[in-house]
């Protein structure tokens, strides 16, 4: 059946001369403007991963309520969640769990061999259907959900989530700025300066700290979490389309909660990291890549190095399984310290600065 969310959590991007389109939302909900501050916003938030599972791996309704619960539907036009959950679960603690007003639960009525609730025909045999408001989804913003990696876990509340989907934790600015011209007109790039999370964001701070452990060398603390990012991270070829001008990208939570991404996404959630621990980087855009930069003391046997404001900066590359800063050479025809476009600072979100 059809599920009628929204997309909450990408930027689907199409850049191309004189014209550039792109679909999310900064907000859970569309036209609203005002950022989440209380738990029905909260609510919303989790509500909107749970209808679009492409942002998010596992069950995460199981994760932060405890029940098997399926979220069928979300409806904004009537604000009215649709769930199923398995006929074995004890129905009087679901209903409990899942909502603040269990009295107000509307339930389907079986119609041959589908469920039915008003104009709304689930196919599924063995389960329970039904809706309640969306404002009345019982949540606690506390709830630590889990998400396990090799060398650390990432675990979240349900709140530092939702700071995330309405973009409070980003540094945000221009969505896109314009690359270059053809003839007289502008060709638009994403901005993806915009998808990097502020330093200080919890979830992030606890993930970066487990990963890198007792390390103090920056070098290596730097390695320690690129390593995480190429090894960890799965290169996502189907969000990744730079021959049609199209990529979706993800916030640096959505990629540690899927586990895989693209090549800007995976520059983000590193430049996150780095973010967290103060470790100063450079985002350094090609004419279809992006790559992060690092300061520090490596061994420059690669030769793919940019100077900026008089300081050396090495290339951390996230889609390169194994990729030693310093070290590692790429199967490419194209020279990275060469054949970049625009270098952005972090912070400066809004203008990514042209080669000169």
């Amino acid at each position: 059946m059809k599920k009628f969310a929204f997309i909450v959590a990408a930027i689907l991007l199409l850049v191309g001369v004189s014209w550039f389109a792109f679909t999310h939302s900064t907000n859970p909900v569309r036209g609203s403007s005002a950022k989440v501050t209380t738990d029905d916003g909260i609510t919303t938030a989790i509500l909107s991963y749970a209808a679009d599972p492409m942002f998010v791996s596992g069950n995460l309704l199981e994760a932060v309520t405890g029940v098997k619960a399926e979220l069928e539907l979300l409806d904004l036009d009537t604000s009215k969640a649709y769930f199923s959950v398995p006929i074995s679960e004890n129905w009087e603690w679901v209903r409990n769990q899942l909502t603040w007003r269990p009295d107000a639960i509307e339930m389907a009525t079986l119609t041959g061999s589908s469920l039915q609730l008003g104009d709304i025909v689930l196919h599924k045999s063995n389960v329970r259907f039904f809706r309640i408001d969306a404002t009345d989804f019982k949540i606690d913003p506390d709830t630590r959900t889990s998400f396990r990696f090799t060398r650390a876990n990432y675990e979240p509340t349900v709140r530092e989530l939702a700071a995330f989907i309405t973009n409070n934790v980003l540094m945000c600015g221009k969505e896109y700025f314009v690359a270059r011209y053809s003839g007289d007109q502008p060709v638009y790039q994403c901005n993806f300066g915009a998808r990097v999370t502020v330093p200080g964001e919890p979830s992030l701070t606890r993930f970066a700290k487990a990963i890198i452990g007792g390390e103090d060398n920056q070098d290596r603390v730097n390695q320690k979490l690129l390593d995480f990012v190429t090894n960890e991270i799965e290169y996502d070829y189907t969000e990744d389309d730079w021959s049609n001008f199209r990529q979706v990208v993800k916030r640096p939570n959505e990629v540690l909660m899927t586990r895989k991404a693209t090549c800007a996404s995976k520059s983000a959630l590193y430049a996150s990291l780095l973010e967290q621990i103060g470790n100063d980087y450079v985002l350094v855009y090609y004419p279809s890549h992006i790559a992060v930069f690092v300061s520090g003391q490596y061994a420059d046997t690669n030769g793919y190095t940019i100077v900026h404001d008089g300081k050396r900066y090495y290339m951390a590359e996230t889609t390169a399984p194994g990729f030693v800063i310093g070290q590692t050479r790429l199967r490419t025809t194209t020279s990275p310290e060469i054949n970049w476009t625009h270098l952005q600072r972090p912070g400066n979100k809004d203008v990514p600065v042209p080669k000169s």
